[in-house]
């Protein structure tokens, strides 16, 4: 009866560690995704202020050059 008990408590011991090991990897895999997840939304904010900033100064030099076309002709604005 001694042995089963000990078997059991093994058994149970074994399944223990392997629960903690899959939560602990579980944990540390959505930490990753969560990361991933941030990263990404990092980036796309930088490309939204990197397409705003490209279109303004593309704007201007539409402008500028606008301006200089009008100056030469001998128009003002």
């Amino acid at each position: 009866m001694e042995q089963l008990a000990e078997s059991e408590a093994r058994r149970c011991q074994d399944l223990l560690s392997q629960a903690q090991y899959h939560v602990a990897r579980a944990r540390r895999l959505d930490e990753e995704e969560k990361m991933l997840r941030r990263k990404q939304e990092e980036e796309r904010y930088l490309l939204l202020l990197l397409s705003i900033i490209l279109f303004k100064f593309l704007s201007w030099n539409l402008n500028l050059q606008a301006s200089f076309q009008n100056a030469s002709d001998g128009r003002t604005t």
